[in-house]
C-alpha cells in the first residue's frame, strides 16, 4: 500500500513536470511566432487576430481529441504528441520561411491566416492533446485533476512568456527561441519514459 501511494506520488509529479514544460511552450510559442510573421507580415491587428485565432482553434481541436483517447493509448499517444510538437516548433522559422514568401501576393488578412494555419495550428494541435491526457492519466477522477492540470500548464505558460519577452528573446533572438522551446517539449517527452506504471 505505501509502496503504490509513492507510485502514484511520484506519478502525479512527473505528470505535473510534463504539464508545466508544455504549458510554458505553448504560450512562448505563440509570442515567437508573432517574430516569425513580422519580417513579412508585420505586427499589426490583423496579424495578432490570426495568432491569437490560429492558436485557440488548435487548442480547442486538441483539447477535444485528447480527450477521446482512450487510456490505455495515452501514453504512446502523449510520446506521439510531444515529440512530434518539438519537432515541429523546432522548423517552425524554416517553415515561416517558406510559406511567408508564397503569402505576398495575398492581403494581410488572408496571407496571416494561410501562414497561422501552416506555422500555428499543427504545433498547437499537438500540444492542445497533452492537458486532458495528462488529466485522464494521473487518475480516473478526471474532474478532480482537470483543475489542476490546466492550471498549472496556465501558470508556467504566463511565467515562461514573460520570460521570453523580457529575457530570452532579447537574449537570444527568434531562432535561439524558438530552438529553447522546442528543447522544453522535447524534455517534457523524455519524463514520459519516468513516469511508473501503476493502477489508477
Amino acid at each position: 500500500m505505501v509502496k503504490e501511494k509513492k507510485v502514484k506520488k511520484m506519478k502525479r509529479i512527473i505528470c505535473l513536470v510534463i504539464i508545466a514544460l508544455e504549458g510554458s511552450a505553448l504560450l512562448s510559442f505563440e509570442i515567437i511566432a508573432s517574430r516569425l510573421y513580422t519580417p513579412h507580415l508585420g505586427s499589426s491587428i490583423y496579424v495578432w487576430t490570426s495568432i491569437l485565432s490560429m492558436t485557440l482553434i488548435a487548442l480547442a481541436l486538441g483539447y477535444y481529441y485528447g480527450g477521446k483517447i482512450i487510456r490505455e493509448k495515452i501514453p504512446s499517444f502523449l510520446r506521439i504528441s510531444l515529440i512530434a510538437g518539438s519537432i515541429l516548433i523546432f522548423i517552425s522559422p524554416y517553415t515561416a520561411k517558406f510559406i511567408l514568401p508564397a503569402t505576398d501576393q495575398l492581403s494581410i488578412e488572408l496571407a496571416s491566416l494561410i501562414s497561422g494555419a501552416v506555422i500555428i495550428i499543427p504545433p498547437i494541435f499537438l500540444l492542445g492533446l497533452v492537458s486532458p491526457m495528462i488529466s485522464h492519466f494521473i487518475s480516473s477522477d478526471y474532474g478532480k485533476n482537470s483543475g489542476l492540470v490546466y492550471g498549472t500548464g496556465t501558470l508556467f505558460g504566463v511565467i515562461s512568456t514573460i520570460g521570453f519577452v523580457h529575457f530570452i528573446l532579447p537574449s537570444f533572438g527568434v531562432h535561439n527561441s524558438v530552438l529553447i522551446i522546442a528543447s522544453l517539449v522535447c524534455a517534457a517527452f523524455l519524463l514520459t519514459f519516468l513516469i511508473p506504471q501503476s493502477e489508477s
